[in-house]
């Protein structure tokens, strides 16, 4: 395996720790609530399914929110750079140099 791959397999291993480690010290506080004076603890698989679920919402509202706000710069960006229409000598002559070059 090559060294970037080590590091970056050592990187993902190091945020899974963190966010584990979030999650269980978050479960112990947050992870019991009181009704009426009786306490009570929620499942840990439930409790990581809803943090899970609400870090995934997060995420989405953030992610979409920078897609939509550079969606205007790229479709400016693509019609400012769109491909000109090639005349049929200049696309024959096209095919003839890369016919060469790759010969």
């Amino acid at each position: 395996m090559s060294r970037r791959i080590l590091w970056s397999f050592l990187f993902a291993l190091i945020i899974a720790a963190i966010w584990v480690a979030f999650i269980f010290i978050s479960y112990i506080w947050l992870g019991v609530f009181t009704i009426e004076g009786v306490q009570f603890r929620i499942n840990a698989s439930l409790y990581i399914l809803l943090i899970l679920s609400f870090v995934g919402w997060i995420l989405l509202v953030f992610n979409g929110a920078i897609g939509l706000f550079y969606l205007p710069f790229d479709l400016i960006a693509y019609f400012a750079n769109e491909p000109k229409e090639l005349t049929t000598e200049q696309a024959f002559a096209k095919k003839a140099e890369l016919e060469t070059t790759s010969a």
